[in-house]
């Protein structure tokens, strides 16, 4: 560290006879001249420009400093030789008035004076900061915040590091005339008590004769390598005191409050100020110390501004910061704020404002920062959780960006922040794990008007009757919260902007218990990993386009879809109630469940029924769970859902009360359905549907899009019942789908299950695809006192269907007769190559080539034909006899057409009856222009003689004689025999006949 002594004993011997040629000015007047010999410029500064530029811009520190007085002065400056053993830099001569400056020396040249580049951030040395010997070194106690020193250190390893500064050496060296020159008559230099805020009997010590004592004061005379220095406000006081300046102009001050009127804190004030003047757009302000200043009855203006130490400034009317403001705290107590309160006020920073620790409330003010808001962190201390934070009701703008790693709070009503054009919001200022910014409108409103720079991490807070607005888009990352926390009324994170979007990227929503939420914008995406948590009691809406791309939905609470919504990825909802269609909203609202992609509702209720429309894309999937009640869903009369191919309906039972369209593809309802009198249930041209769960039919229509028999197909895996009248029409009606599954038909009284289609069965023609043809109903219908009806056939182009159907060897009609209409059976011909059963009447034509038993076993009954009739030699026609009357105590069929007979008639007795030699039994009748042809190939009768006679439109069966008892072992060894050509799949009827 190279130490010097600034001015020569023998020059500080005339120093006091600096002032030459006084005369008056509106600013002091330094004129330079640059006389250096030829022989004396060094090598790095052979013309001397270097050393000229570097002492101007010394001159102009001063002259800034020393604006007011007519002081002038008149030096010149040159390079010079010094001795080797010399420690000196350069030299002021009191008598010729000239500044040698050392050139065999290694300087830093600096070749912008004006800017301090190749140093660190200046340092401020005030009164308080000194050890206590040199705080002696003043008479009387100055203040606290009396700036002392102002230095810079050079930046380690640069240009100005290890080496001397020229400008901190010849600011020293023209400070012995413009500030303190040679007297050893007084060893104080008086400080006026008008510079620092009405202290009085106040001096500094002299180090020596020409320099004051604090070691950091610029006029100390000792300056270091690697520092910059430039005039403090000691330096500056000193200077109007010891050459006579009634006014300065300090660059930077602090508010030191006036002990002469100790209440005041207006900004205006000037004796509050350190240099006794208000400060301008060209002075840095600092307020500290928990000091407290207001900004009232006219502007105020700083060029910077520091807020600090449990200070607060009070804007009422308009502060202007020309370039950057700080707030800054240090936790606990220490939180200064700066309040801009009325609806006048403002504070406008034309550059940066850096909050650390401290705050902006806005009291339906504004503030303005022509670029960077940065809101620097939060830490706890002392108990307290101490947030950077902007609050209030009022008006932001930020030019560049705001950065947020402290707090935005909305309070007391709407705190609207904007970003200029290019401008944007940093919210979460980029912080990991605890750190994150945060937004609150628990207490007021929060508006942001400007888009967010990247995904938010951090956490935004919602109060009851409270909302955040944003304008654009707003992406939750995932760290990213937002939490509605309080009851009460409605809370709402929204935008209106009709592009609107929030994404929820692995991001929570939480709702508190009993709160109302609300989620408004043109879009809102959940994607995987978001996380929606509705506690007990609360409801949150969903107001928008909702993009669903996984995620979990869990709570007690209520979710309400209030707008579109498109189920991208698989997504399972497990809150309490899902209101799925919108609450009290002009249309319902409708959902898409992509393609691949599973809806899953578990659910205790989906809110009443659902009249919104419903759309699954390619092997989507809509399961729908109802974990409560009876745990059974509606899709009501508005309602919609859509297949728009391969899709799948899967999970608790539904009541159907509106449409439900199969557009293409092979589409599967795997959950138990009513299908009620307002349901529609469209199949499109080759589409199918495949009914896999129970369902019942109650009254609506399944049909095809033209109203008419197509390529379109039906698929019944499942068991049906039919409690109305209930139509069908579709190409193909594959009523028993697979052997692996029952097809089990009941159809109620009073119901009409009325079928139209190409074919009962699956419509395969190809014959190479003979092992996939299902043809004909190969399962059991019970027909109980209802009708079945089918009417199928088809001629065209495409191919040729006859109009008859078939009941395959393992299908079973029963015809149930209740307290109701005889069961019919109507439409084409049915050839039966099962069982048909009971008590009934086909009204359509009937082949019978497998076996028809008249009543039910162990009942009597009657068939009623009134349509043509063949039975042919594959066929049985089975009677029981109990007595003689027809139809109630023996079993008749009844035509009214053409009967052709052949096969088997087989007869037994009921009960334990035996007929009399000469009973006779019709066991078929008809109209008398209805004529029998044919008769049974083979007889299968009780044992005894009986005779069967053949009339033109009846069949009678006489009993001539009881047969020997050798002839009776013979029939009755006979018995299992004949009856296992029966069909034993009987279903009785719990009714008694009636005739």
């Amino acid at each position: 560290m190279n130490a010097l002594k600034s001015l020569a004993y023998l020059g500080a011997l005339v120093s006091f006879a600096l002032v030459a040629n006084p005369r008056p000015a509106s600013a002091i007047e330094i004129t330079l001249v640059f006389d250096t010999p030829a022989d004396q410029f060094p090598a790095y500064d052979p013309t001397g420009s270097k050393l000229k530029e570097i002492a101007l811009a010394a001159a102009d520190v001063w002259k800034d400093l020393l604006p007011y007085s007519n002081n002038s002065y008149g030096v010149t400056v040159h390079w010079g030789t010094f001795p080797a053993n010399s420690t000196q830099l350069a030299v002021y001569n009191g008598f010729d008035h000239s500044i040698n400056v050392r050139s065999n020396n290694v300087w830093f040249l600096d070749p912008t004076p004006d800017e301090h580049g190749e140093f660190l951030p200046f340092t401020q040395t005030l009164y308080r900061d000194l050890d206590f010997a040199q705080q002696n070194t003043f008479n009387g106690t100055p203040p606290d915040l009396l700036e002392i020193g102002y230095t810079a250190n050079a930046v380690p390893g640069g240009v100005a590091d290890g080496v001397d500064d020229l400008l901190s050496v010849l600011l020293h060296e023209m400070g012995h005339f413009t500030e303190i020159g040679y007297n050893l008559l007084s060893p104080d230099v008086a400080i006026q008590s008008k510079f620092i805020g009405g202290i009085g009997g106040v001096s500094a010590q002299r180090e020596d004769e020409s320099h004051i004592s604090p070691d950091n004061a610029l006029l100390d005379p000792f300056l270091a390598q690697s520092q910059r220095v430039l005039p403090s406000a000691l330096d500056v006081i000193v200077a109007a005191n010891e050459q006579g300046h009634t006014d300065i102009r300090l660059r930077r001050v602090a508010w030191l409050g006036d002990a002469t009127s100790p209440l005041t804190n207006f900004w205006f004030w000037d004796g509050a100020w350190e240099g006794n003047r208000e400060p301008t757009t060209g002075t840095a302000v600092t307020i500290r110390d928990q000091a407290l200043v207001t900004v009232a009855s006219l502007p105020g203006s700083a060029r910077s501004l520091l807020l600090a130490e449990e200070s607060d400034l009070i804007v009422q009317d308009t502060l202007h910061v020309a370039l950057d403001a700080e707030i800054r705290g240090s936790g606990g107590y220490d939180h200064p704020k700066i309040t801009v309160s009325g609806a006048s006020a403002a504070a406008n920073i034309d550059r940066n404002l850096v909050v650390s620790l401290g705050s902006v409330e806005l009291d339906a003010g504004e503030l303005a920062v022509g670029n960077l808001l940065i809101l620097d962190g939060e830490v706890s201390g002392n108990g307290f959780l101490n947030p950077s934070q902007v609050t209030g009701h009022g008006t932001v703008h930020v030019g560049s960006q705001l950065r947020n790693r402290g707090r935005v709070v909305g309070d007391g009503g709407t705190l609207s922040v904007h970003a200029d054009a290019g401008g944007d919001f940093d919210l979460d200022g980029n912080q990991e794990n605890t750190e994150r910014g945060s937004v609150r409108a628990r207490t007021g409103n929060l508006e942001f008007y400007g888009p967010l720079n990247d995904a938010f991490d951090g956490l935004a807070t919602i109060g009851g009757g409270h909302s955040i607005r944003f304008q654009h888009e707003w992406t939750f990352g995932g760290e990213g919260l937002l939490s509605f926390i309080d009851a009460g009324a409605l809370a709402e994170f929204y935008t209106t902007e009709p592009a609107g979007h929030v994404t929820f990227d692995g991001s929570e929503v939480d709702v508190a218990t009993d709160a109302l939420a609300r989620i408004r914008a043109g879009v809102i995406t959940f994607k995987k990993g978001a996380k929606v948590t509705v506690h007990s009691g609360a409801v949150l809406g969903l107001n928008a386009g909702t993009e669903f791309y996984g995620g979990t939905y869990t709570g007690s609470g209520t979710i309400r879809q209030n707008g579109f919504a498109a189920v991208v990825t698989s997504t399972t909802i497990d809150v309490a109630e899902y209101d799925w269609d919108g609450y009290n909203l002009p249309t319902p609202s409708d959902t898409l469940v992509e393609a691949n992609a599973t809806f899953r509702l578990n659910v205790e209720s989906i809110g009443g029924a659902y009249n919104g429309g419903v759309h699954l894309a390619d092997h989507a999937v809509l399961d729908v769970n109802i974990l409560a009640g009876f745990g059974v869903w509606q899709l009501g009369p508005e309602s919609e859902l859509v297949f728009l191919k391969n899709g799948r309906l899967q999970g608790s039972p539904v009541i159907v009360r509106g449409l439900i369209e199969a557009q293409a593809g092979s589409n599967h309802i795997e959950a138990p359905a009513t299908l009620t009198g307002s349901s529609l249930v469209r199949i499109a041209d080759k589409a199918s549907l495949s009914m896999k769960a129970p369902f019942g039919l109650g009254g609506g229509v399944i049909a095809t899009e033209s109203g008419l028999p197509d390529d379109s197909t039906l698929h019944q895996y499942a068991t049906s019942n039919v409690l109305e009248h209930h139509r069908i029409t579709v190409g193909y009606f594959n009523w028993d789908a697979s052997d692996d599954t029952d097809s089990y038909t009941k159809i109620q009284p009073g119901a009409f299950l009325d079928i139209q289609a190409k074919e009962i069965g699956n419509g395969v023609t190809d014959p190479y695809l003979f092992l996939f043809d299902r043809n004909g109903f190969g399962d059991v219908v019970d027909i109980d006192s209802g009708t079945l009806g089918v009417q199928v056939g088809y001629e065209g182009r495409d191919g040729t269907f006859p109009d008859r159907w078939t009941l395959n060897k393992t299908g079973v009609v029963n015809l149930n007769w209740v307290d109701h209409g005889l069961p019919t059976v109507r439409g084409a011909k049915l050839v039966n190559r099962g069982r048909v059963s009971g008590t009934g009447e086909f009204l359509n034509p009937l082949d019978n080539l497998a076996a028809i038993e008249v009543g039910h076993a162990g009942e009597i009954g009657f068939i009623r034909l009134s349509n043509v009739f063949t039975q042919t030699d594959e066929g049985l026609m089975a009677f029981e006899l109990a007595g003689l009357a027809p139809t109630t105590e023996h079993d008749q069929i009844d035509h009214s057409q053409s009967v052709l007979l052949d096969g088997t008639l087989h007869v037994s007795l009921l009960g334990g009856f035996q007929p009399t030699p000469g009973d006779v039994f019709r066991i078929i009748t008809g109209d008398i222009d209805a004529p029998i042809a044919g008769t049974f190939a083979t007889k299968e009768l009780p044992p005894g003689q009986w005779d069967v006679i053949y009339g033109p439109y009846f069949v009678d069966l006489r009993y001539v004689a009881v047969p020997e008892p050798g002839t009776i072992a013979l029939v009755v060894a006979a018995l299992p025999a004949v009856f296992a050509r029966a069909i034993k799949r009987r279903r009785p009827v719990g009714h008694a006949l009636r005739a």
